[in-house]
């Protein structure tokens, strides 16, 4: 399932189970789910199958991937883009989630599709 997807089904059930306005942002979910919605977080692994972090860290990892493909910002502009506020701390979750840092994941990316 996609990150996408999976935001999709959870705004859906917040929404028709919890009568609350749907979140559209991952800090919103974070807001509503912890502090406004009793159950909030049962109700993420229910439907996803894994916690808010383990969600929130898939939106991070896809999103990086896509600017690291995307765009040419660098490390440090990516990593804030993603919400992290340390560029080592983003290192160190990007190699985790992929196997490799976000450079060595771009060069990848240049060596897959020479010019």
């Amino acid at each position: 399932e996609s990150v996408d997807e999976a935001w999709a089904a959870v705004s859906t059930a917040v929404k028709s189970e919890l009568l609350i306005p749907i979140p559209t942002s991952p800090v919103q979910m974070e807001y509503v789910c912890h502090r406004k919605t009793p159950g909030g977080m049962d109700l993420i692994r229910e439907l996803t199958g894994c916690t808010f972090q383990q969600l929130l860290t898939r939106y991070r990892m896809e999103y990086a991937a896509y600017l690291l493909k995307h765009s040419e910002s660098d490390m440090t502009e990516v990593a804030t883009r993603c919400g992290y506020h340390y560029v080592t701390h983003f290192h160190a979750v990007f190699k985790k989630y992929y196997g490799m840092t976000p450079l060595e994941y771009k060069r990848s990316l240049s060596a897959s599709n020479p010019v």
